[in-house]
Parts: structure tokens; C-alpha cells; sequence
């Protein structure tokens, strides 16, 4: 049963939660990534005037075919998960970039139809979005950039320092592999078995 806070025209659509990600990350000078994140309501009457989009969203996202006859592939059409995450893409796609992914999220439900007027709306579906703060997150360039620093000010260490100040500063997110040693390498380090150095 539909909310009375929704509108006549919306009375019996679904509203789902969705959120949008940005997937290509500009690095910061420090080696850092920012990621943009985007929570939408999105609200349908039904998948069905959405079947292309949904279909060119599982094909250019997930190399799903839905041109056969597939029984799985061809339920996804239908599925209203699916369709909430291919119209917010596709909404950013146009409004504002191009690279990103979206999850719907099940465990958070849409009871009302939000107060304020929607970001884009036509007689098939209504968008709102709220954007988060950009975050910032470290990359294998920022470790390898934070490794670079320490050996500036205190000259070459041990690869055994450097796992133990890797671990001290990121936690276990990262650790030195092939391609931090690779980032590190980039920005002027150079390595050995034991030790690393400018």
C-alpha cells in the first residue's frame, strides 16, 4: 500500500535507494584518490519503459546478453533492483560523468515520497540526489609516495621497516607488493631484496 505522503501520479511506484559512485578517480598530488559518492531515490511505476535501458546497462557494465533466451539474463528486465541502478547510471551518465557504479541497496527501504521536487522527472520516472562530501582515500601511489618521504629524511630503509610503516600508517589495506614496489619505483625509489632507497 502506498504512503500518503505520495504524490496521485506516483501512488504506486517503487522508491528505492541507490548509490552512485565515481569509478574513475582523479589522483591527488599526494597520491591520494578522491571518490565522489552520490545517495539517489530513485522511483518507477514498473521496469517495463525502462527494458532498454536495463538492458544496455547489464550489457555495457556487466557483459550480460539479454538478446537470447536466457531465462536468468532475460529476468533481469523485469527486476526493479536492476532497473533503479541502470537509471541513476544512466542519469549521471548524461548530467554528469561517465565513469561510475551503482548499488541499490535492499536494506534501506522508501517509505514516503521525499518533500522536495525531484532532480529530473518525466511520466516514467523521478530521480532525487543528495551528494556526499568527496572522500579521500589513499592509493599504492600514496604509500609509494609516504615511503619516498621517510627515506628523504632519514635516508634508505630496510624492507622490513618499510612493511612495518606501511602497516603503522594504512593499516592492512595495503602492504609492499609488486605494486606499491611498482608506484615506489615511479616516483624515484629504488629497491632491493632488503632495502629500499632514492
Amino acid at each position: 500500500m502506498a504512503s500518503d505522503n505520495r504524490s496521485i501520479e506516483m501512488e504506486n511506484w517503487y522508491f528505492l535507494y541507490v548509490e552512485v559512485t565515481s569509478k574513475n578517480f582523479p589522483s591527488g598530488i599526494d597520491g591520494s584518490r578522491t571518490i565522489e559518492k552520490f545517495n539517489c531515490i530513485v522511483a518507477f511505476p514498473s521496469a517495463e519503459p525502462h527494458r532498454e535501458t536495463i538492458k544496455n546497462y547489464l550489457n555495457w557494465y556487466f557483459e550480460i546478453n539479454t538478446e537470447g533466451n536466457d531465462i536468468q539474463a532475460l529476468s533481469l528486465l523485469s527486476d526493479i533492483s536492476w532497473c533503479a541502478n541502470a537509471l541513476a547510471i544512466f542519469y549521471f551518465r548524461e548530467k554528469y560523468k561517465p565513469y561510475l557504479e551503482a548499488n541499490f541497496d535492499a536494506l534501506k527501504f522508501i517509505y514516503d515520497q521525499p518533500s522536495t521536487c525531484p532532480d529530473y522527472k518525466n511520466e516514467n520516472m523521478a530521480i532525487w540526489v543528495n551528494a556526499d562530501e568527496p572522500l579521500k582515500v589513499d592509493s599504492e601511489k600514496s604509500v609509494a609516495i609516504y615511503l619516498r618521504d621517510v627515506i628523504r629524511s632519514g635516508g634508505k630503509i630496510s624492507v622490513e621497516s618499510a612493511k612495518r610503516l606501511i602497516k603503522e600508517k594504512f593499516g592492512s589495506k595495503y602492504r609492499l607488493d609488486e605494486d606499491v614496489l611498482y608506484e615506489f619505483s615511479k616516483v624515484g625509489g629504488k629497491y632491493t631484496k632488503k632495502y629500499l632507497r632514492l
